[in-house]
């Protein structure tokens, strides 16, 4: 097991904030690569074309976020989760870090409009990818287990609404 020196939320929140400060996701090689590839190859699972694009990402330090299931829910069951990820943790030697996303069926439904409505990120413990792709079972196994951590994490509670300060003082003068 591996952990992170720095709190997920907080490695996506200076991620995001050096994006926007230096436009970066328009003008890195690098970044255009993997949104290129996320749009044009996303259907195609071609492993060898998510490596070459993540890699750069992952080396500058960035971060890649890949979505086993390759589809969202309409339902709100998880779905069974594709090994590319595994593959890819395990090809370029980083960790897995399972993230269970919560409420996003109500903020934005699948072919829906975006709504107002609470919703949460919830970390897992990274785990070490080498060798969990060493051939197509354990792949597959592997797969198998992050979803078990994902669905544990997202059955671990409701979604917690966060009420600013700002609101609480909105609803109490009301």
């Amino acid at each position: 097991m591996s952990a992170l020196p720095t709190p997920p939320s907080q490695m996506i929140q200076e991620e995001l904030e050096r994006l926007a400060a230096s436009d970066a996701l328009r003008r890195a090689p690098s970044h255009q690569r993997l949104l290129r590839y996320l749009v044009e190859k996303r259907i195609a699972g071609d492993d060898a074309a998510l490596r070459e694009a993540a890699a750069p990402v992952l080396r500058g330090g960035g971060i890649v976020v890949v979505f086993p299931e390759g589809t969202r829910s309409t339902d709100g069951i998880v779905g069974e989760f594709h090994p590319g990820a595994v593959r890819l943790a395990d090809d370029l030697d980083v960790p897995l870090v399972p993230v269970a996303l919560l409420g996003t069926a109500q903020v934005l439904p699948k072919n829906g409009h975006l709504h107002s409505g609470a919703g949460e990120v919830r970390f897992g413990t990274a785990f070490d990818s080498e060798g969990l792709a060493a051939d197509p079972d354990t792949a597959h196994l592997a797969s198998d287990r992050l979803r078990e951590v994902v669905v544990a994490m997202r059955e671990a509670g409701p979604v917690e609404p966060i009420v600013s300060p700002v609101w609480r003082r909105v609803a109490r003068a009301a």
